[in-house]
Order: structure tokens, then C-alpha cells, then sequence
């Protein structure tokens, strides 16, 4: 079988030395082949040879990593079918079987394994299955939400995002933050940093947040507006009664007709309702 022919990018990702290295490419275009190639090379190299097992390949599931490394048993197994006296290459044979190929878990729950007492865990620990995760999670978010009940400030956001009625909403609002926090390096830091500016006086007006928080706002009091002026303008042409917390507010006698638009009417009126102007 003839040497597959490889495209200038493709070489120049298998070829490439002594440095970081960013691949970018679609499916189908042979990152596989490449990075056997690649790997296969690193272990072969006249005068720098790697040992197999000395390299680190993640891939994004266990069915990747099995075929990647047989694809590197493969290639290897060929060149040393081809040089039948080279004790060298049956040794990197060997140590493939030990090599971390494998998912990025995987690779980290083999490494805690072999450093648990650096991190004080036990030697018998294992890793928690989704449903355990969950149970734990909710239980940690109950403790941290009935500490944060303690600070008025966190029972007046509960009570924003939760209406008064349940704290579910802010404790999702907790957990996504959280989930977000601990996306990023030294997140500690990074959390410091956002708080900052809130910690002085009228600090939200300098924050990212002021002029969308604000648009937002202001848009959505204009939709509530539009709905209300199109719900007074349906019950005056229908001739039905208004409630009593409304009270009209005209300036002027509004003179009404059928094919006024909803910004005409609120031209002519406005409303009160429950002790607030709109």
C-alpha cells in the first residue's frame, strides 16, 4: 500500500516542531490521518524520538481515542513488520497500550488517582454519577440560599426576581452565575473584578450594564404602554365600562374615533392606575 499523499496544510500540521500549534478543520478533511501521522512520526523521530506513552492525546469521546489509538498501533505494527530487528519500535508498541489517549475526564480521573495524596482526598474515592451531582447541588444552593436570607439586600433581589411568591428564581440565578463563574480561569479574581464597580456609590451608571439594563427598561414600559392605550382606546369604542382603580387623566375633551391609532389616543390620554401615572 503507497504512502498516502498529504496536501501542503496537511504536512505542514505533521510536520510541524517545537512550538504550539492550532489546526483548525471540517469533517471529513483527515484530522485523524493527520494526527496518527503526526503521533507516529513523534515516536519514530531519527534523533528525537518521543516514547508513546510520554505523549497526551484528548479526543471528545472514548470511541475516538479507541480508534485513534489502533489507528497509531497500526502504523506502528507496519514499520515494524518492515524492520523486523528493531527492538526500538516493539518497545513503543508496548508502551502504547499505557499512553493517554483518551477523553479529558478520563484523563483527569486518572490523575487525581495517581496524586490523590497531594490533594488529601481518599485513595477510594470515585466519581459521582449525574443523578448524585444533582442531589448534592440542590443541597448546597438550599444551605447558601438560607445563609444569604440573612442580608436584606439578598432578600430584596429573592424578592425581585421571585415576586415574592418563591425563591426558585434566584436560585437559578445563583447557579448560573456560578456555572458561568467557574467557566473561567482564577474565577475568584474575575469576580472581584466585576463586582468593583458596584461597590460605590451610583457605581451601576459606570458599569457595561447601566445602558442595557436602561434600554431595556425603557422598552418594555413602552410595549406595556402600547398595550394598555390599545386596551382603553377597545373598551371606549365598545362602550364598556372601565374598572374603577383606572381613571382617565385628558387634557382636554379627547375627541375619539374609530380609526384613531393607538400613539393618537395616548396623545390625548393618559391613565391612572393603582395610584401610578403612565
Amino acid at each position: 500500500m503507497s504512502e498516502p499523499k498529504w496536501t501542503p496544510a496537511q504536512r505542514a500540521a505533521i510536520e510541524d516542531r517545537g512550538g504550539a500549534l492550532l489546526v483548525s478543520a471540517a469533517a471529513g478533511s483527515g484530522k485523524t490521518a493527520v494526527l496518527t501521522e503526526r503521533a507516529v512520526r513523534l515516536i519514530t523521530d531519527p534523533e528525537h524520538p518521543v516514547d508513546a506513552d510520554r505523549l497526551l492525546i484528548v479526543t471528545f469521546t472514548n470511541a475516538a481515542a479507541a480508534e485513534l489509538r489502533a489507528r497509531i498501533g497500526q502504523a506502528l505494527l507496519k514499520r515494524s513488520q518492515a524492520e523486523p530487528g528493531n527492538g526500538a519500535l516493539r518497545r513503543q508498541r508496548m508502551l502504547l497500550q499505557r499512553a493517554p489517549i483518551c477523553t479529558i475526564d478520563a484523563f483527569c480521573l486518572d490523575l487525581l488517582r495517581k496524586h490523590f495524596q497531594a490533594l488529601d482526598i481518599p485513595p477510594d474515592f470515585s466519581p459521582a454519577d449525574p443523578g448524585s451531582v444533582e442531589l448534592l447541588r440542590a443541597s448546597a444552593l438550599s444551605e447558601t440560599l438560607e445563609n444569604a436570607y440573612r442580608d436584606p439586600d439578598f432578600c430584596a433581589f429573592a424578592d425581585l426576581y421571585g415576586k415574592g411568591r418563591t425563591d426558585k428564581a434566584a436560585g437559578e440565578a445563583v447557579l448560573q452565575v456560578y456555572d458561568f463563574l467557574r467557566a473561567l480561569p482564577d474565577y475568584d479574581k474575575k469576580l472581584d473584578e466585576m463586582l468593583a464597580p458596584w461597590q460605590d456609590e451610583n457605581g451601576f451608571a459606570r458599569t457595561c450594564w447601566h445602558d442595557i439594563l436602561m434600554q431595556e427598561a425603557a422598552r418594555s414600559a413602552r410595549a406595556a404602554k402600547e398595550l394598555l392605550c390599545g386596551a382603553l382606546k377597545a373598551i371606549y369604542e365598545k362602550g364598556l365600562r372601565i374598572p374603577e382603580n383606572i381613571s382617565f387623566i385628558s387634557y382636554g375633551k379627547p375627541e375619539f374615533s374609530p380609526d384613531m391609532t393607538t400613539s393618537e389616543f395616548f396623545s390625548l390620554t393618559s391613565c391612572k392606575m393603582g395610584g401610578s401615572m403612565i
